[in-house]
């Protein structure tokens, strides 16, 4: 069970004015429902995620106070966001490992989105070496709208020892629809030309220690729209507490 909250803005925030040349402003509030089925070098994981884009979904109070908290100038253009919409998203994504080796894995993957948010596919692959891999099915990183919301507990939960790792990956995305760029379903909104292919690549950090996991990543993602045709780059933060 997770709770999720996605905000999606152009890159000039300081103007009240519509960005033609731009993504459009966009919240996402949903609340996200999981299994996972796993056996030992393989695990499929299925996310249904229900909730609501636009106003209702609080991108812009949510934004603006927490910049007025850092003391950073407020994104002015909110009025320009998608229209409220409710959302039904479901997830699919496997994953196999090639090998039990504790310090070297392989980890490819394939996965389908579809729903009113997304439709598209994605193939991928990452490569993990490090001191007492855990033996789960990689990082995942908390971005729902591409499809990898994946999380992997481990598959013995009595073993638990150290680890420490670093990871590389690459995904290809095969994208027919993404409400964040093509806009509302059933309105008129503010929308630009997305590309319906894109690539990524990925490396980062992990740790297990016990309980407690922490992974640290940083994407590069090729153009996703024809107006802004330029890559983009992000870093994220994962933590999990394993029961």
């Amino acid at each position: 069970l997770s709770l999720g909250h996605q905000i999606y803005t152009p890159n000039n925030t300081s103007t009240k004015a519509l960005m033609v040349e731009d993504r459009p402003y966009a919240g996402w509030l949903y609340l996200g429902f999981a299994v996972s089925l796993k056996e030992e070098l393989v695990e499929h994981f299925l996310e249904l995620d229900l909730g609501t884009i636009g106003p209702s979904a609080l991108g812009q109070e949510v934004q603006n106070n927490f910049h007025d908290f850092v003391h950073n100038p407020r994104a002015e253009g909110w009025s320009n966001s998608l229209h409220d919409e409710p959302t039904v998203q479901l997830f699919y994504q496997n994953r196999f490992k090639f090998s039990k080796m504790k310090n070297f894995n392989f980890v490819p993957y394939y996965g389908i989105g579809l729903g009113n948010v997304q439709i598209g596919c994605h193939i991928g692959g990452m490569i993990r070496y490090g001191i007492n891999l855990p033996d789960d099915f990689g990082p995942s990183r908390p971005s729902a709208s591409d499809g990898n919301s994946f999380v992997s507990a481990p598959i013995n939960s009595s073993v638990r020892s150290n680890s420490y790792y670093i990871f590389s990956g690459a995904r290809g995305n095969a994208i027919a629809r993404n409400i964040f760029l093509d806009g509302n379903s059933y309105q008129e909104s503010h929308h630009v030309k997305k590309y319906p292919f894109t690539f990524e690549t990925e490396f980062g950090l992990g740790m297990q220690q016990n309980k407690v996991s922490l992974v640290w990543s940083f994407v590069t993602r090729s153009p996703e729209f024809e107006q802004r045709s330029v890559l983009s780059s992000f870093a994220s933060l994962n933590f999990v507490y394993l029961l």
